[in-house]
């Protein structure tokens, strides 16, 4: 499980500019879940998204994983966890040009020394697995809309990370691909994935396959209504 524990989040404290993204949150992720973050623009739900996966530190309050409080550790350890206790989908996919689709897989596991063969037999497994084999050998420039998140998810797969954190996932897909990538979701959350999803997209928060929904306005989390997406 992971929990935040009255956290606050401050952009350029002290400063003409200074913004606060959160207001006092606490919430709390349990395992083998998908739980969704909604709500408008500039809610805090992307700001509360990176705090959960590990990308940024809180202005104050706790965040735990597990047992274990994390949100003051040393970057090197915070730059393990973000290796081995997550995965990440980005909006916009982040795939590297000019690499074909089992190099882009491939890509997080070079930090952790493990041996090419290994990672590369790894990475081809699961690109079969989202029926993209015949794709491995191809730049990523070349693939459709839905290969593309789909290559997206077999690189947050490869390091095997408990919790995958998805920023919203469905931006830039149709409908169809939309529905495919909740059908991926429920059935990784069948073989034991955590998923954490920011999204504004009703598509995803009414899901069947959501177990929870929090809803943030003005950073803060509030009752979910209907108009909070």
């Amino acid at each position: 499980m992971i929990r935040v524990e009255n956290v606050t989040k401050v952009f350029n404290p002290g400063r003409p500019s200074e913004y606060v993204a959160l207001r006092g949150v606490s919430a709390a992720v349990p395992e083998n879940k998908v739980v969704v973050l909604t709500g408008p623009s500039g809610s805090g739900k992307t700001t509360l998204l990176s705090l959960l996966g590990c990308m940024a530190r809180p202005t104050s309050g706790r965040i735990h994983l597990g047992e274990r409080e994390i949100s003051s550790l040393p970057e090197r350890f915070l730059a393990e966890l973000r290796r081995t206790a997550f995965g990440f989908i980005f909006q916009s996919f982040n795939l590297v040009p000019g690499l074909t689709t089992l190099e882009n897989v491939m890509v997080p596991a070079c930090p952790l020394g493990q041996p090419r063969h290994q990672v590369r037999d790894r990475a081809a497994a699961l690109l079969e697995k989202f029926r993209l084999g015949g794709k491995i050998g191809q730049t990523v420039e070349s693939l459709s809309g839905g290969e593309k998140q789909r290559t997206a998810i077999a690189r947050a797969l490869i390091n095997d990370p408990p919790t995958i954190i998805a920023d919203e996932p469905t931006a830039n897909l149709d409908t169809a691909l939309s529905l495919e990538f909740l059908e991926i979701v429920g059935q990784l959350r069948a073989e034991g994935k955590t998923f954490i999803i920011a999204s504004h997209d009703a598509i995803v928060h009414e899901a069947q396959v959501v177990d929870q929904v929090i809803s943030l306005r003005d950073g803060m989390v509030v009752p979910a209504g209907p108009h909070d997406c």
